[in-house]
């Protein structure tokens, strides 16, 4: 069983890192793909291996354990009818077979922790300087997650698998590394969460005075971050996180009994606030309602729960979900708990669970837990391959997820009434169909715009529909469409963008410039706009600094461009020649 370990201890680092570029989402389609079709072929090759040996009975209590967590899920995904139906029917059958395999392969997560501790450090000290391979966002770190919390997410999970293999020297000085780098990241809940976790290990040591230090530091940290010091893209703020949480709750009471279901969360998140108008009737800080965020899920774990499964089921799989963690307190190594303590303290503050990059890791620890008392009995029965049957169906699921991805890039009408479209490329159609010479019936168009809506609810909606009257010359109607947009998600920088186009006074522009730069100061268009007006009225010195900021954004958003040769950019150092010209004119 030697080889078996070893290629999916390979599977879960190729798994961490691996990207795809041209796939919208690599870091969730990609990496399940990957994932799905290369453990179906090694849990083949392990029942191949282990066919003649005895089977293995599970107890009774973890089958109940699973069963009531496969079922919660299941008569969700019936009722809902969702498409998460076969990822339900996976995962849960993913984690049955890992018990018997980490039972009889004794695969240990700390044979590649300590790669993975590496190589996501290099990489992440790669990306601060701006030479790794993958850039990812254009707002913070990605280290190949996609997001900085799911970095901090899986550094500290890897680190706390790893740590049993260092001593207490080394513990020491890598637990420094990796609270500069989750520093680096600017990850609030990844420095709470490895804090409390230090906190915890010197507490178990019998080490009062360490646990007391970390503890005066973990309170200094968490005053410090309360107040969003970084200001990462304004949607950090508790505020923002407050107002989410209280939409959640207001789709949670309309759907009490039997949630909205997986993957519906964004459906009825943007339903809330295109007909709850009461919202914000609790915030009197008018400019905050500018940064409302359209979430695909909510920050906190438990809520994103109950809202996809509803009260009885919610609380059911979360009241399981606490009564496994109390008994993996007694089942797990110290090391393997405290990683699985840590993504419990992140999911207080993102839904990690979400990305295999992290629930993979996390239900091969479930599955440990539960293989520990397992027994041999007589027998050797064929039912072992049933699962296997599952595995191939999940497997084929997203390998179609990956094709479909594929066939979009090539051609992606033809992908329109693909069931893994959710309305992205009817958006995408639209904007094309706005950009051709030719300018569509009104009918047709706001037919083509109402289906793309139902798919998937996206502020990009009105932006489109303005846009479409603006071409058409109905400019009040586009100023209106914009102001009903503003209205129902006022984050959306692009709706302010557009109305300073349309805007013959300059100054009302530049104020709406100013709007679009509040919420998204990466926004290149907006600085070069602004830029141009800062000219045009004699604001030398507020120009250059427009300008100055335009150039670098768009610079570190294009890193693999041939910047000279790009003509946007050579327009951006056009704008900035002549606003120094003007400024050695009046020297």
């Amino acid at each position: 069983m030697k080889n078996l370990s070893i290629w999916f201890g390979i599977l879960l680092v190729v798994h961490q890192f691996f990207y795809l570029p041209n796939i919208t989402d690599s870091f969730y389609t990609s990496k399940w793909g990957l994932f799905s079709i290369s453990f179906c072929i090694i849990y083949a090759w392990y029942l191949k291996k282990s066919l003649h040996q005895k089977d293995l009975k599970i107890s009774p209590e973890s089958k109940v354990l699973m069963l009531i967590g496969f079922l919660v899920f299941l008569i969700s995904d019936i009722y809902h009818d969702s498409f998460y139906l076969i990822q339900t029917l996976g995962l849960c059958t993913f984690t049955y077979c890992m018990i018997y395999f980490l039972y009889r392969t004794k695969f240990d997560l700390s044979s590649v922790s300590g790669l993975i501790v590496s190589l996501l450090s290099l990489l992440c000290l790669l990306e601060v300087f701006g030479l790794a391979p993958f850039q990812g966002s254009t707002y913070h770190l990605s280290v190949f997650t996609g997001n900085p919390n799911l970095f901090a997410a899986s550094l500290v999970f890897w680190f706390c698998i790893h740590k049993k293999n260092l001593s207490s020297k080394q513990s020491l000085w890598a637990s420094f590394a990796v609270l500069f780098l989750l520093i680096l990241s600017k990850s609030r809940a990844g420095i709470i969460a490895f804090l409390l976790i230090e906190v915890f290990v010197y507490f178990k040591q019998n080490q009062k005075k360490g646990a007391v230090l970390i503890g005066g530091g973990l309170v200094l940290a968490s005053l410090f971050m309360i107040v969003n010091p970084y200001k990462v893209d304004e949607f950090s703020s508790l505020k923002i996180r407050k107002i989410e949480a209280k939409i959640s709750y207001d789709i949670l009471k309309e759907n009490l009994w039997l949630g909205v279901g997986q993957g519906n969360y964004r459906k009825a998140y943007f339903r809330q606030l295109e007909t709850n108008k009461d919202t914000y009737s609790s915030y009197n800080d008018k400019p905050l309602l500018q940064f409302i965020r359209l979430s695909e899920m909510s920050h906190f774990t438990p809520l994103s729960t109950l809202v996809s499964l509803g009260l009885p089921l919610g609380v059911l799989f979360l009241c399981l979900m606490g009564y496994f963690f109390k008994i993996s307190y007694n089942l797990l190594e110290q090391n393997e708990f405290l990683a699985l303590f840590s993504l419990c303290l992140m999911s207080m503050t993102y839904y990690l669970f979400h990305f295999s990059i992290i629930l993979i890791p996390a239900l091969i620890i479930v599955a440990k837990g539960l293989s520990k008392d397992m027994i041999q009995i007589d027998g050797i029965s064929k039912k072992r391959l049933f699962p296997l049957i599952i595995l191939f169906v999940w497997a084929g699921h997203w390998y179609s997820g990956l094709k479909y991805e594929f066939l979009s890039v090539k051609d992606y009408k033809s992908q329109i009434n693909n069931p893994w479209n959710h309305g992205l490329l009817d958006h995408k159609l639209i904007v094309e169909t706005l950009e051709s010479k030719t300018v569509p019936n009104e009918k047709d168009f706001l037919m083509l715009v109402d289906q793309a809506h139902k798919k998937m609810p996206d502020p990009l909606t009105f932006y489109n529909v303005s846009k479409y009257f603006y071409l058409l010359g109905h400019h009040k109607k586009a100023l209106e469409t914009l102001q009903k947009g503003i209205n129902v998600l006022p984050s959306y920088a692009s709706y302010y963008y557009a109305r300073a186009l349309m805007k013959q006074d300059p100054i009302q522009a530049y104020l709406d410039y100013l709007l679009v730069l509040k919420i998204d100061r990466k926004f290149v268009p907006a600085w070069k706009n602004a830029a141009i007006i800062q000219l045009e009225t004699g604001y030398l010195q507020e120009g250059l600094y427009s300008i100055k900021n335009g150039l670098h954004f768009y610079s570190e958003k294009n890193q693999t461009k041939n910047l000279p040769a790009d003509p946007y950019y050579h327009q951006l150092l056009q704008i900035q020649a002549a606003i120094m010209q003007k400024i050695k004119d009046k020297k």
